[in-house]
């Protein structure tokens, strides 16, 4: 036998571990988003590495460099962050009206919209290392090589 306030707290508990279980859910998956992101702008700075160099040796300031590769990472954050936003937010939606996700006063645009900058100020610092990379080719080197 308990009595009603050991069952709310076990209630409660078992809540804060399945919160906390997708809470590590989501933080995992947004560790692998922001690694596939940096090796996919990584990659890019490592085969354009000779058009840089010669960028860079025409003029071009290193700061416009890193600011191109860092504007096409955040690009490919903003349509991933245009596609997937409004279908996770339907997908809450349906989930909490049929009864499969139970939220109480959950407001599925709130979330949207703590979460957006949270994903872009992720994406940036995943594409910042390998633009600052970019900045820094010396085009001396780089026109060497072949």
């Amino acid at each position: 036998m308990m009595t009603l306030e050991q069952v709310d707290a076990r209630a409660y508990r078992s809540a804060l571990q399945v919160a906390g279980l997708a809470g590590a859910g989501g933080a995992l998956a947004l560790l692998l988003a922001s690694l596939g992101l940096y090796g996919v702008i990584s990659l890019a700075v490592r085969q354009r590495t000779r058009e840089i160099g010669v960028r860079i040796a025409i003029g071009a300031r290193p700061m416009e460099v890193a600011r191109m590769f860092l504007a096409s990472g955040v690009r490919a954050s903003l349509v991933a962050l245009a596609l997937g936003l409004p279908l996770s937010i339907a997908a809450l939606r349906i989930g909490m009206s049929q009864g499969v996700v139970i939220a109480p006063k959950v407001n599925p645009y709130l979330i949207g919209v703590v979460i957006a900058p949270v994903l872009l100020a992720v994406a940036s610092a995943a594409t910042w290392v390998p633009a600052r990379r970019a900045a820094l080719v010396d085009p001396a080197r780089t026109l060497r090589v072949e």
